[in-house]
């Protein structure tokens, strides 16, 4: 049986706060907590965030005025952070995903045959 492969390993900074932006964009507010699940699910737990990690770029992208932020009291004692794309974020989004774009584009010209395309 083959081991399943840790695309983890090959996502940059850069990428994964695509990756946050864009399964904002596709799917609406998400916590924190539900975008880990989300992405584990998506890529069939090929990819995982560390959960300190997710934390630090969401705060990361709340600070340039990426994402909103809601509070939702879950019960007397609890609460839940939820994040959606601002304006800006969706600029960001497209902006970050044009270029990974190009960068992607380059590198199937360096890295592969005309037939392996």
């Amino acid at each position: 049986m083959s081991k399943i492969p840790n695309l983890s390993t090959y996502i940059g900074k850069d990428m994964s706060l695509l990756l946050i932006l864009s399964l904002l964009h596709h799917d609406g507010a998400h916590s924190g907590y539900s975008l880990l699940k989300r992405v584990k699910e998506i890529t069939e737990g090929k990819f995982k965030f560390r959960v300190g990690k997710i934390y630090d770029q969401i705060d990361e992208l709340l600070n340039q005025g990426f994402l909103s932020q809601d509070i939702q009291q879950i019960s007397e004692k609890k609460v839940k952070a939820v994040y959606s794309l601002s304006i800006k974020g969706r600029e960001e989004r497209e902006r970050m995903l044009n270029e990974w774009k190009d960068t992607r584009y380059l590198f199937e010209e360096l890295i592969f045959d005309k037939n392996e395309v």
